[in-house]
């Protein structure tokens, strides 16, 4: 038997009685209330297996149902994160603000403006060596780059002596902490060479001035803008008109120097041309001077000679040719018939009919032969002449032809040399006439005035920017701060991933410790606290109101979920409803009882599962606690076969037997078996899940592991919900009973 009989559990009930009155009477009213509102909820009541498992969680940055982010997600999102925005963007204001009240050197920025005069008028009309520029885009962006250039800002640094500043020369301004200690962890070689040290500084010089300026062309103009910033208003303006006055002079310089270059060549080239011209008018007058050649008129009429020459040659030929036909024929003729017909003579036809006239027909035939003979040789005496007299002539016509092409050669590179000579010594002339009146293509149309107020830091503009970047800023994290989150901060949520219906929820209990916390559920029994206590034993109770579960198993996924104060606190609750309750705290590793109550026995369950001790030494009633408790007792070595051992079930059968409820606090479910183990043993589960704590993946896998639990019905309890938290993140509509709807109802 156990030690607390009927007679001493009826005392501790009427010694509860005044508290009990007010606690019935508000639980009967929820329990109506309970009952009115889950009469038509499905079969699938709050413990009830679902019909399926676990809902796979969706993407953590999906807020809500729908799976989809809307407006209206969008901006209780921000609305949420409200405090972390102006946060982030406070302090992005504090820091540029200290930056720029503190630590920031204000500058000055005086302005130089230039104006580019394009396609200058050449004077002389030399154009190819004082062409102006023609002032399109290409040419416009080569001069900002000129004044940009470091060899007209290395002539600024020169004549300004720049070298000597520390402001520019960062090898004379004292280190600060930071670059003090830079240079003592990592010191810079300084070389052995002084030209090449000076040669460093100096460069280094120049990028620190070509940081400080900035030059821009006004649109649509050919206008520039010289920009100079620096600690020194005076300075400011100083090195923006000097780079002025340096663009425009190395514009002068440069053509004066090209015009320099042009005109030494040309006086060159020119002095060569005069010898050249000189030696090619000596040479063809010494070549007139040594030839026969009169002129090309006399060469073509030798040409015209040579012609009539050769035709009376032709013609000679021709004549010959009959001759020595008629010879021929002369000779050939043997009759005299015949040969007065080939001599073709009236007087020997006249002589060929008288019969007297043969002798004189034989004679003048005679007479005939000798004479066309006499030409024939005479024909080829003239022949010979004239082929002589026409060689002769050809001789003279090709030694001619070819002095004439020698002269007129010669006469050609004279003229050449002589016009190249001419235009050259007409450009020399024109450079050296243009040397006094070199213009710039530039000129400066204002000088830098010396600036009254800093330009820099802008203060307000920087303030601008950092509450803008921090309004960014704010909500990048809180949109990464919403999209990392893996936690569960309404039933809903946590409804929606499991597919069961929240039995309760149960608020922070305010208190320093453990033993506090269940003292401000006895002392405030109006709380928001207390009365969300009450609800869930309500949800208990109203499982089966002709069957109510009498046994209650309580765990978690993990540990620190506030499974042994939702078991501690329904267990008292429900004794004050004048029920017998017993607490077993059946995780018996960590032995947390003794953090809640100071009067427990030193041994425990292990002890009784071990058979060492029977349990009925072991309960104990802790003062001001409704409930009998018995603790874990010492670790054994392996907890779970004790909890799986066949004397566990005979006391959790004595338990039964003799209290209204028995409830047992068991170990989390993801850390040891211990709880899956004693689940088939109870007539209920609930399962405890810690407010914006535990994971979805975690009660999931929890869930999954409880699957294979035949025959129990297991709920759900958001324990250690924040309110605040709630109203920080949107939620206070969800809060449940212990909402904002009428605080006039709770009392603290």
């Amino acid at each position: 038997m156990l030690p607390c009989s009927k007679t001493g559990s009826a005392l501790a009930r009427r010694g509860r009685a005044c508290y009990a009155t007010h606690s019935c009477n508000m639980s009967l009213r929820l329990t109506y209330e309970w009952s009115q509102m889950t009469r038509d909820l499905p079969r699938r009541a709050f413990f009830d297996e679902p019909d399926r498992g676990p809902v796979e969680p969706e993407p953590f940055f999906l807020p809500g149902r729908g799976g989809a982010m809307d407006l209206g997600d969008i901006g209780r999102m921000i609305w949420r994160g409200r405090l972390t925005v102006a946060s982030t963007m406070a302090v992005a204001l504090c820091l540029v603000l200290v930056h720029a009240l503190f630590f920031a050197t204000p500058l000055y920025r005086a302005t130089a403006v230039v104006v580019l005069d394009p396609a200058e008028t050449a004077i002389l009309d030399m154009e190819g060596l004082v062409s102006g520029l023609s002032g399109d885009d290409v040419e416009i962006n080569t001069e900002l780059e000129v004044l940009r250039s470091r060899l007209l800002l290395g002539q600024v640094v020169d004549r300004l002596g720049l070298l000597a500043d520390p402001e520019f020369n960062a090898d004379l301004a004292p280190p600060g902490r930071i670059g003090g200690l830079i240079r003592r962890m990592w010191p810079e070689e300084v070389p052995a060479d002084p030209e090449l040290a000076a040669r460093r500084s100096r460069d280094r010089t120049i990028e620190a001035l070509e940081e400080r300026i900035g030059v821009r062309v006004r649109p649509r103009t050919f206008v520039f803008d010289i920009t100079v910033a620096s600690e020194d208003p005076v300075k400011a303006a100083r090195i923006a008109d000097t780079v002025a006055e340096r663009y425009v002079a190395s514009q002068l310089e440069a053509k004066r120097a090209g015009m320099d270059q042009v005109t030494a060549w040309l006086t060159e080239r020119v002095a060569d041309l005069q010898g050249q011209l000189e030696a090619a008018e000596v040479a063809r007058a010494r070549f007139s001077a040594a030839t026969d050649l009169v002129s090309a008129e006399a060469l073509a009429m030798l040409e015209v000679q040579l012609k009539d020459l050769r035709d009376r040659i032709a013609e000679l030929d021709q004549r010959r040719g009959a001759a020595e036909a008629r010879r021929v024929a002369l000779g050939a003729a043997e009759t005299r018939d015949a040969q007065a017909g080939a001599a073709e003579d009236a007087a020997l036809e006249r002589l060929l009919g008288r019969e007297d006239g043969a002798t004189a027909f034989d004679a003048r035939f005679a007479q005939l032969l000798a004479a066309t003979e006499a030409d024939v040789l005479r024909m080829d005496a003239q022949r010979g002449a004239l082929t002589e007299s026409e060689r002769e002539l050809e001789a003279r016509i090709e030694s001619q032809g070819a002095d004439l092409i020698r002269l007129q050669q010669l006469v050609r590179e004279a003229e050449a040399i002589r016009l190249l000579y001419e235009q050259l010594l007409t450009r020399l002339n024109g450079a050296v006439a243009q040397q006094g009146i070199q213009q710039p293509d530039s000129r400066i149309l204002s000088t830098a005035t010396v600036p009254q107020a800093p330009s820099s830091p802008r203060t307000a503009l920087m303030a601008a920017s950092a509450l803008i970047l921090g309004l960014f800023g704010g909500l990048a994290v809180v949109l990464a701060r919403h999209t990392l989150h893996r936690g569960l901060r309404t039933s809903s949520e946590l409804e929606e991933i499991t597919g069961r219906v929240v039995a309760g929820e149960v608020p922070l209990i305010p208190g320093q410790g453990r033993r506090e916390v269940l003292a401000h559920l006895r002392d405030h029994p109006q709380s928001a606290q207390a009365e969300a206590i009450r609800a869930l034993r309500t949800s208990v109770m109203m499982l089966d109101p002709a069957r109510p579960p009498r046994t209650i198993a309580v765990t978690s996924s993990v540990p620190a979920e506030g499974k042994t104060t939702t078991a501690l606190a329904l267990a008292d609750n429900i004794a004050r409803l004048g029920r017998s309750v017993i607490v077993v705290e059946g995780d018996i590793r960590r032995r947390v009882f003794d953090l809640y109550f100071d009067d427990l026995p030193k041994e425990g369950l292990a002890e009784h599962l071990s058979g060492d001790l029977p349990a009925e030494v072991l309960i104990a009633r802790p003062a001001a606690f409704g409930a009998d408790v018995m603790h874990g007792g010492s670790a054994p070595g392996n907890p779970a076969d004790l909890l799986s051992s066949a004397r566990f079930d005979r006391l959790l059968e004595a338990l039964a037997a003799r209290y209204d409820f028995v409830i047992l606090d068991t170990p989390p479910v993801l850390a040891v078996p211990d709880f899956r183990i004693v689940a088939p043993r109870f007539d209920s589960l609930l399962l405890c899940v810690r407010w914006d704590a535990t994971t979805r993946v975690q009660v999931a896998e929890t869930l999954r592991l409880l699957r294979g639990v035949p025959g129990r019905r297991l709920g759900l309890v958001l324990a250690r919900v924040d309110p605040r938290g709630m109203r920080r993140y949107g939620h206070a509509e969800r809060m449940g009973a212990y909402g904002g709807y009428g605080t006039e109802y709770y009392r603290d």
